[in-house]
């Protein structure tokens, strides 16, 4: 089985046992993944439980899959991206995948104890303009993100992100890959820390500095979100608990109802509360005025 997978992916894939249990659960340890020498993924276990009646249909039930201590770094794989990740947990639990019809219904999702760091290229190296969609529509249920380290730059602008989560959890999410509508019913997070910098500019002297920000006790929701590629039209209801940065500004709360599209910027009811003030109202700004 590895050299039949090193053949059709170039990839020298080891591992340290494989049991199946009937009628079609694989228990996997030790996996290692290297190419050109270079180690791209380990992963001390896995589990996967499918259900074997479906896939004679070209539907896919997976009962569940759990990744525990694995390593991700997926170097040049990826145009234009890399991934670099430490697994604690990885869990995933499917209520059915069609292959004809080309849809997935994911019960739920979670990543817990892990650290992501992605890091994107200066300019797009390859052309993805032209390309076709994937003709895949994806519906999670529940997901949930916990205890985790998330890291984003960007190295043409010299700009990072550092956050840590205590709980991020999403409720109706959908994607449809090719009209390119993606939708969340509910999501809120709970976070320790946020860090937003860019590298190259000056600090400033006093007060907020909006180029090296530092937030800490994080507390935000999300309702009825919805993005749309073609036209670039975001809905979204948000709604921040708390939040407090390093120059001293606390913000208690702040709830906006928020439609933005290429050619304008509306936002409703508007309230953002502080320990000293309160300020309400709307906004309707027009890009090419």
């Amino acid at each position: 089985a590895a050299s039949m997978l090193k053949q059709q992916t170039g990839m020298d894939i080891q591992m340290k046992s494989v049991r199946i249990v009937f009628p079609l659960d694989i228990n996997l340890q030790g996996l290692n993944v290297r190419k050109d020498s270079v180690q791209l993924a380990t992963l001390e276990h896995c589990t996967i439980d499918l259900d074997l009646s479906r896939i004679w249909q070209l539907k896919g039930n997976v009962d569940g899959i759990v990744l525990k201590q694995g390593t991700i770094d997926t170097r040049n794989l990826i145009d234009d991206v890399r991934v670099n990740a430490l697994i604690g947990q990885l869990g995933l639990q499917t209520r059915g995948i069609n292959m004809n019809q080309h849809t997935a219904d994911i019960g739920w999702l979670r990543l817990k104890e892990s650290m992501v760091d992605i890091s994107l290229a200066d300019t797009a190296q390859t052309d993805t303009t032209t390309s076709t969609p994937l003709p895949w529509r994806i519906s999670l249920h529940k997901g949930d993100i916990l205890k985790t380290q998330l890291k984003l730059s960007l190295p043409g602008d010299t700009t990072r992100l550092d956050m840590g989560l205590n709980a991020f959890r999403l409720q109706g999410g959908k994607a449809d890959l090719e009209a390119g509508i993606y939708g969340v019913g509910h999501a809120s997070m709970d976070a320790d820390s946020l860090h937003y910098d860019i590298t190259t500019a000056d600090s400033a002297t006093w007060g907020m500095d909006l180029n090296h920000l530092a937030l800490d006790g994080i507390r935000m929701c999300v309702r009825d979100a919805c993005y749309r590629m073609q036209d670039g039209a975001l809905d979204v209801k948000c709604l921040i608990r708390g939040a407090r940065e390093k120059s001293g500004f606390s913000m208690q709360r702040l709830t906006a109802t928020v439609q933005m599209d290429t050619a304008r910027l509306r936002v409703d009811d508007l309230l953002m509360k502080t320990p000293y003030s309160a300020v309400t109202g709307l906004a309707n700004l027009h890009f090419d005025a």
